[in-house]
């Protein structure tokens, strides 16, 4: 199953192309700004985003920070169960 950081940065990048977004114009959705190297640490899982840019995340995408860290039971179970079959295949 995916760690939590996996999940964030995943996650991360995933929400900045459904915005259609560069990663500089991502991080201007955060004050302070985020450069676009701050971003790309996020999206790689070199670093995560502080508290405050955790809640500002959670305001955008309307899930909650705890979801957005460790993502939800379905997709966790659903990961679970890819992992297993591929495991007995």
């Amino acid at each position: 199953m995916a760690n939590s950081a996996t999940n964030l940065s995943e996650g991360i990048k995933r929400l900045r192309k459904e915005l259609k977004m560069t990663q500089s114009e991502f991080g201007k959705l955060f004050t302070p700004p985020a450069t676009k190297g701050i971003v790309s640490k996020w999206e790689n899982g070199k670093s995560v985003p502080s508290n405050e840019r955790l809640e500002r995340l959670s305001e955008i995408t309307g899930l909650s920070v705890e979801n957005l860290i460790f993502g939800s039971l379905k997709g966790s179970l659903a990961a679970l169960l890819r992992r297993l079959f591929d495991f007995w295949e």
